[in-house]
């Protein structure tokens, strides 16, 4: 089954927004990266081939060769559930000059892996094993624990990629999880794109308090002033 030209729109559109970051960065056109960190572009395309089918089409996979001049590889599949499925994120933050790493391992082989199950293979051989040695060296973080992260460290995460100017715990009662921090990039990041987002989940599992965080951490220093909640129930 053919992409519908919304899939594919969707598809491009967060390709074309992650690639136009990936060449602003600082980083990516420095003397290190391209004479030292060889094969760090080529890891770059790929992790964002694959953020871009999870993030605007996510019954959309390719084939083992994840670059590729056009979508002939690409194919629908079943549609999955955001719970069974992995969730790797690579983000080169407005400050031009820090990346965020959430949900993922690099293995010594250079196996892109699930960071909640290791045992999960996302895809085989996305990074050189020169250039994970390289990064090691250079204390980059390919194997992070993140549930082991403080509330504020999360916190510090996403607002690396929000442009947060100063971080703060705007709900100290709310439980930030690794899940609810990639939802929540998910949304932001959807937002950007321009592509449509829909929350779905049965009463009480926490759609409204996540936005509700979402929306503190942007504006903490003003408060959220343009977020309305109508609670409609049926009858």
């Amino acid at each position: 089954v053919r992409p519908s030209w919304a899939e594919v729109h969707n598809f491009t559109s967060f390709l074309n927004k992650q690639l136009s970051d990936c060449d602003k960065y600082n980083y990516c056109q420095s003397y290190v990266i391209k004479q030292k960190w060889i094969g760090f572009k080529s890891f770059v395309i790929k992790f964002m081939l694959i953020m871009s089918r999870d993030f605007a089409t996510q019954s959309l996979k390719s084939s083992s060769d994840v670059i590729a001049d056009n979508l002939e590889n690409f194919e629908i599949v079943n549609e999955r559930r955001w719970e069974n499925n992995s969730h790797p994120y690579i983000f080169f933050n407005p400050d031009g000059h820090t990346m965020t790493f959430l949900g993922f391992h690099i293995s010594n082989q250079g196996h892109l892996l699930d960071s909640d199950n290791p045992s999960v293979v996302i895809e085989n051989n996305i990074m050189q094993p020169k250039l994970f040695e390289i990064l090691t060296a250079n204390k980059v973080l390919l194997q992070e624990k993140y549930n082991q992260l403080s509330k504020i460290q999360k916190v510090m995460k996403i607002g690396g990629v929000m442009d947060m100017k100063w971080i703060a715990d705007p709900d100290p009662g709310y439980v930030l999880t690794l899940d609810n921090m990639r939802k929540i990039l998910a949304i932001l990041m959807r937002f950007r794109c321009n592509i449509p987002v829909v929350i779905m989940g049965e009463t009480g599992c926490g759609k409204t308090r996540l936005i509700q965080f979402m929306c503190s951490l942007q504006s903490l220093q003003t408060g959220a002033t343009n977020m309305l909640i109508l609670k409609v129930h049926g009858g």
